[in-house]
């Protein structure tokens, strides 16, 4: 891990999107285009913006000076099983490939378990669509002390 001091992170407001819009487009770029999840960029701001209005949802960014190179997001949903415990499920979580291996992918991971313990959540949800790199990004969680619980499927209707 590379450690670069001049990293901020705070939670992202709607004068960032301009900065985010791309983040997203490239994320979906990355993982997504194996999936039947398309991307409308007229629908990214709308979105974005339900992140900062609804208390349940959150995105927190990351980067140096004044450019953002990554970013997560999720919301605090009920657990499936048992209404009253809080589950944070991630959404999205990347780094522009120039700031991977740097300390700016687990510092947003850091400050994301750090808001959805406030929420009360008491458990966190993380996927990855890197089917590729499945093995890979399991250990990196595993070693972050999550477990695979789940595998997803889609299909396009």
């Amino acid at each position: 891990e590379r450690i670069m001091p001049d990293i901020w992170i705070r939670m992202a407001t709607p004068s960032d999107w301009p900065q985010i819009h791309p983040l997203v487009t490239a994320f979906h770029a990355e993982f997504f285009t194996h999936t039947p999840f398309k991307i409308n960029v007229d629908s990214i701001q709308p979105m974005l913006n339900a992140l900062t209005i609804n208390p349940n949802n959150i995105m927190i960014i990351g980067g140096t000076g004044t450019a953002i190179y990554g970013l997560i997001a999720g919301c605090i949903l009920p657990n499936s099983f048992d209404a009253t415990q809080k589950v944070a499920a991630e959404m999205m979580w990347y780094v522009t490939e120039g700031y991977r291996g740097s300390s700016l992918g687990l510092r947003l991971l850091r400050e994301y378990e750090k808001w959805a313990k406030g929420m009360g959540a008491s458990i966190i949800t993380l996927g990855h669509l890197d089917i590729a790199r499945k093995d890979e990004k399991n250990a990196v969680y595993k070693r972050l002390g999550y477990t695979e619980v789940e595998v997803h499927a889609a299909k396009e209707l």
